[in-house]
């Protein structure tokens, strides 16, 4: 795994229109519980005394966003205000991130933005390293996710913005229940996948379920 799930934290929680705060917590957790990656961990944890989701039928992930139809509500949650007013959601109040690796998160239910979460990112020790020394001998890296705050900019902060690594967005059918997994691509030279296959014990310790290797 990318990203290092105890140590990503809730840091803010603004409710809107009156929402129910635990019906809002028990339906993102379920989201989440479709999307994978660590904000299905820290849901779970945050929403633990609020009952099992119910099975979650996940209807869209792009890059700024993910859907799930949830007790039959249309639950969405954005990377930003401006995904949801895509949808013609209007965010009555914003919380303002405090700090690199942060993101506002924003929820919607049936078209009505309900809440906005401050999280704070942290990947796994060791992984900035890895991808350094992958990119000295030529190889790219991706994460592939459907996690809506995941992008270009966040990890490039929670990498001190030094090093850039790629997001690929996989179709909503495909990714279900996944967690952020990476890819390897060697630039113009295949031989440059040596090193990840000769360090690919740390590499694997990292990411367990790496799925592709491309040239």
């Amino acid at each position: 795994d990318v990203f290092d799930s105890p140590k990503t934290k809730i840091l803010g929680i603004k409710i809107f229109d009156n929402s129910k705060i635990y019906a809002t917590l028990y339906e993102i957790n379920a989201l989440f519980s479709a999307v994978g990656g660590p904000m299905k961990e820290i849901m779970r944890f945050t929403a633990a005394n609020l009952g099992d989701p119910e099975s979650a039928e996940l209807t869209a992930a792009s890059e700024r966003y993910a859907e799930a139809l949830i007790d039959g509500k249309t639950v969405m949650c954005a990377g930003s205000a401006e995904a949801l007013a895509e949808h013609g959601i209007t965010v009555p109040a914003e919380l303002q991130p405090s700090e690199p690796g942060v993101v506002t998160m924003y929820a919607a239910r049936d078209g009505a933005a309900c809440a906005c979460i401050n999280v704070r990112y942290a990947v796994v020790e060791g992984f900035a390293e890895t991808v350094a020394s992958l990119r000295e001998n030529g190889v790219a890296v991706k994460i592939r996710t459907v996690d809506p705050n995941v992008d270009r900019l966040i990890i490039s902060d929670l990498l001190g913005g030094k090093i850039p690594v790629g997001v690929v967005r996989e179709p909503a059918k495909d990714m279900s229940g996944e967690s952020c997994v990476t890819q390897i691509v060697a630039r113009g030279n295949a031989g440059a996948l040596a090193l990840p296959l000769i360090k690919g014990r740390k590499f694997r310790r990292l990411d367990r379920n790496m799925t592709r290797v491309r040239t």
